[in-house]
């Protein structure tokens, strides 16, 4: 059967026109031709899985080649803010104007970014070549499975997610393991440079694979002045959570005056999309309660996925006493147990539906939250292994429902921003929880740290214990680990130990409280999704 013809193909036994809806896919779509989205889909999924991991392995080379240490954190803050503050973006424009366009537009973005990262000759440019690359990503993910959602039912949708999950998290393993062998037998410039032909690849499938009808014009306004309203928010919050507490303290002047302008920019954001007669965020999708309350808790369970990934290496290294690599390693269990379950959670979902099945997650979750609080300075890999992998089980297991849910909370129209907000929620709360946990460790160190007696023993003078405490960071280093007096290594591995243990504790009371919020989402069966999959 031809594509072009105006009869509507069968695939699977269901027609991709009717569960199209209001989607950009009006197209009939061949079985080959949805073979080849799928497969660009994956390769884009593979490339930003990648990206994450290839290029922190390759930092410490980049810098030693480069130089600007002091801006070493900026490499990925550059990233996360312009990724994150693009995606409702990406996906409400492509909404109005198609997928195609803007998965290819992204896609293009970010291999011109991860080239131009490649040639990069200082620091400096590198953050500015990183943040190219950060808006390309913001497309890439959100709309791939928008993508998906146009393509599929809602019950062969579920199924899939399971398979980008497996490929995302082998994609995430496999990154360390890459990024080392490229810096070491290459340069670090491959590590940008390696995008290029993988990002022109999954362009390329793209453009051929998927075909959309031509869109009616856009008869309303486009909402530019919200756009720019959430952009700019967007950005001070982030800046404010990447500066408080390092740059300025959080009770400091600039500090307080941009969270005050921060308030006024969301009253405005609000005032503005309420008016507006095509928002670039609908404001009247957080009356539904499948929406709202998935929106919450993708933001809650954002804080506890960052709080593990960025504070169980730092415990591994610096208390336990390992190498940077070692450390790295220990996410590896968290990727396989979110491997495994995110495909067990494809067959949950159809059995027993949304909630039961992100509960459970939460649950297994809440588990291995509880195992982090265990962690001290007696601690053996092993343990920690098994814990991350329990971790990651409850990961997997919670993202698909709420991506899931999300989805379904809304009409097809609105797809993109659904599915956008799912990505973005859960990315702000990465933020937010790295910030409030690393408050919470800085807090007690600082408490600890105040009774010198704590170094009675060491053999050093006051002015030297001082100076020891201003730069704690002296234990995450092996080298100067090694110099430091038994004593005062000790007592310093005591104190951080301390202090992460209370940020575990933190995640678990985060943990908790998304699981409360859970049980506020309503329960999908098997027999709503099949009523979806005959309405949409």
């Amino acid at each position: 059967m031809s594509i072009e013809t105006n009869q509507t193909a069968v695939v699977n036994g269901s027609s991709v026109e009717g569960r199209a809806g209001g989607s950009s896919l009006r197209q009939p779509f061949s079985i080959a031709r949805q073979r080849l989205v799928v497969g660009s889909i994956l390769v884009g999924m593979v490339l930003v899985a990648f990206e994450g991991t290839v290029v922190s392995t390759a930092m410490p080379t980049v810098v030693s080649s480069l130089g600007g240490l002091y801006n070493y954190s900026w490499v990925f803050t550059a990233y996360l803010f312009a990724s994150t503050i693009t995606i409702p973006l990406w996906g409400k424009l492509s909404d109005v104007f198609g997928r195609r366009r803007f998965y290819l537009s992204g896609m293009v973005v970010f291999v011109i970014g991860s080239g131009l990262c490649g040639q990069a000759r200082s620091m400096e440019a590198l953050i500015l070549f990183r943040t190219i690359q950060g808006i390309g990503a913001g497309a890439v993910i959100p709309l791939s499975l928008t993508i998906i959602a146009d393509l599929y039912t809602v019950k062969e949708r579920v199924r899939m997610q399971s398979l980008f999950g497996g490929v995302w998290g082998l994609a995430s393993i496999a990154g360390p393991i890459l990024g080392g062998l490229i810096t070491d037998y290459w340069s670090w410039h491959w590590a940008f440079y390696v995008n290029v032909p993988i990002g022109l690849l999954a362009a390329g499938i793209m453009a051929v694979g998927m075909r959309e009808s031509p869109r009616p014009a856009h008869k309303s306004a486009i909402d530019y002045f919200g756009a720019f309203l959430m952009t700019g928010t967007v950005t001070l919050l982030l800046a404010i959570l990447s500066l408080g507490g390092k740059t300025y303290p959080w009770d400091s002047t600039p500090i307080l005056a941009a969270c005050l302008i921060l308030i006024a920019g969301v009253w405005l954001f609000i005032r503005v999309e309420s008016g507006a007669s095509d928002p670039i965020l609908p404001l009247n999708l957080f009356k539904d309660r499948m929406f709202n309350t998935s929106c919450i808790t993708s933001f809650l369970i954002g804080i506890a996925m960052f709080g593990a990934l960025s504070f169980i290496p730092l415990f591994v290294q610096a208390v336990i006493g390992t190498s940077a690599t070692a450390a790295g390693s220990v996410l590896t269990p968290l990727m396989l147990g979110w491997v495994f379950s995110s495909i067990v959670a494809s067959r949950l979902l159809l059995k027993i539906g949304i909630r039961p099945t992100l509960i459970m997650g939460l649950l297994i979750l809440l588990v291995g939250c509880a195992g982090l609080t265990q962690f001290d300075t007696g601690m053996v890999k092993s343990t920690v292994a098994w814990t991350m992998a329990v971790v990651g089980a409850g990961f997997g297991l919670s993202f698909t429902p709420l991506l899931i849910a999300m989805q379904n909370a809304v009409p097809r129209a609105q797809l993109g921003v659904a599915t956008s907000a799912s990505q973005f929620f859960r990315t702000i709360g990465g933020a937010v929880g790295v910030a409030l946990l690393g408050a919470v460790m800085t807090e007690r160190m600082h408490s600890r740290f105040i009774d010198i007696g704590n170094f009675a023993d060491s053999g050093l003078s006051r002015d030297q214990i001082y100076n020891l405490l201003q730069h704690p960071d002296a234990i995450v280093n092996s080298v100067t680990r090694n110099m430091l007096p038994p004593s005062v290594l000790h007592a310093m591995q005591d104190i951080l130990a301390n202090a992460l243990h209370h940020t575990f504790i933190a995640t678990l009371v985060v943990v908790i409280i998304a699981l409360i919020s859970a049980f506020f989402i309503p329960r999908y069966t098997t027999r709503d999704f099949d009523a979806m999959g005959e309405r949409l």
